[in-house]
């Protein structure tokens, strides 16, 4: 009976489990078009005859559509670690860029109680091998604790530096003043008084997203300030020869389109070649597709070249977008547009109709670089 009865519970956390997750990624893609609609407007206010109160009314509903997806962020780590579903797919990375990403995505909170976020930028040119997702999720859950237990008017800063382990990220938090039993059970799983606030359980649960990196975690107290410190350290890129720890084989494809018959014809194609590809809509928001799904590469089935360059604008525009290999399929080809895709930063430009062969050869490139990013 008992053996039964855990497995009717795991059936009903999995089945728990599955739903948070698909409500998260349905959330998430209205919020993303919204906060791309806020953006585009108050980017170009006067063009659109914005009157102050409107841009006011506009950024507010930015603000709030920022908040919910960082809420949406935290749901989902809680939804993996209370499912053990916790894939981590570690790889070489500029961990300035997740840091800066963490930050703005908490800034408008921050400045709301009058905190200073700022990010040292002192130590560039440093590489970690980490999973940047995780990374990411790590840094909000600190932060927005220190945001929420910081002494208004107050800072919070981030400095990178070099170590023998690794790469430390301090986070320093003058404002968080904590006594010594409470920073020794600061990442301890959360009690029963504060288990509804999430800035609370965030910090809580970082000790496992670190631990599921393989990255060291410690708190401690500021000599000079008294206030919080918190180190965390990875492993250098040098240091480490692997890539992604997942078992799926084949390289991974996100695919950008809005040609519904496109879409179909190349998941058959590419299921062939052994490639996972993930289809999304223009509509979504592919900045958080690939920051979420971490593709091996972009695929973009664009109308002309035109409109693929416009798609790829948008990840260019992501940091945790850019930089990601684009290749490129157009349905309507001129002369100069392959010299132009490749100039704007796509890896391969292919027209259609698809010639015998061409699949595979996306495949192999993909895969190349793949095999040279591991090499680098």
């Amino acid at each position: 009976m008992a053996r039964l009865e855990n497995r009717r519970l795991a059936i009903a956390n999995a089945a728990q489990g599955g739903y948070l997750s698909g409500l998260n990624l349905e959330l998430r893609r209205p919020l993303g078009d919204l906060t791309g609609l806020t953006e585009g407007l108050l980017g170009d206010a006067r063009a659109f005859g914005l009157s102050p109160d409107q841009r006011d009314r506009i950024r507010a509903i930015a603000d709030r559509s920022a908040a919910m997806l960082g809420v949406l962020d935290r749901v989902g780590v809680l939804t993996e670690l209370s499912g053990l579903n916790f894939n981590v797919r570690p790889e070489r990375i500029d961990p300035r860029w997740v840091a800066h990403d963490a930050m703005a995505a908490l800034k408008t909170r921050g400045e709301a109680k009058g905190l200073t976020l700022a990010l040292s930028e002192r130590a560039a040119g440093l590489s970690v091998h980490a999973d940047p997702q995780r990374l990411r999720q790590l840094l909000l859950n600190l932060l927005a604790y220190a945001i929420h237990d910081s002494a208004p008017d107050s800072d919070i800063r981030l400095s990178l530096g070099q170590v023998d382990a690794g790469v430390v990220l301090t986070l320093s938090a003058p404002g968080v003043v904590l006594s010594d039993r409470q920073i020794e059970r600061l990442f301890e799983p959360p009690s029963h008084e504060f288990e509804a606030d999430f800035d609370l359980i965030g910090a809580s649960l970082s000790r496992g997203v670190a631990e599921a990196m393989g990255a060291g975690l410690i708190a401690g107290r500021d000599a000079s300030s008294g206030g919080l410190l918190i180190d965390i350290t990875l492993p250098s890129a040098t240091a480490k020869t692997g890539d992604r720890n997942d078992k799926e084989a084949g390289v991974h494809l996100l695919l950008l389109t809005a040609d519904a018959p496109a879409a179909a014809a190349l998941r058959r194609a590419f299921r062939k070649t052994g490639a996972r590809l993930f289809v999304i809509a223009p509509t979504d928001d592919p900045v958080s597709f690939v920051r979420d799904l971490r593709p091996d590469a972009v695929l973009i089935d664009a109308t002309d070249a035109t409109e693929a360059l416009r798609w790829k604008a948008r990840l260019d525009a992501g940091c945790m977008s850019r930089g990601a290999p684009v290749l490129g399929l157009t349905h309507r080809h001129t002369p100069g547009d392959e010299r132009h895709a490749l100039a704007a930063g796509f890896t391969a430009w292919t027209p259609w109709p698809l010639q015998t062969g061409a699949v595979q050869r996306i495949v192999d490139t993909v895969t190349q670089l793949t095999l040279e990013q591991k090499a680098a």
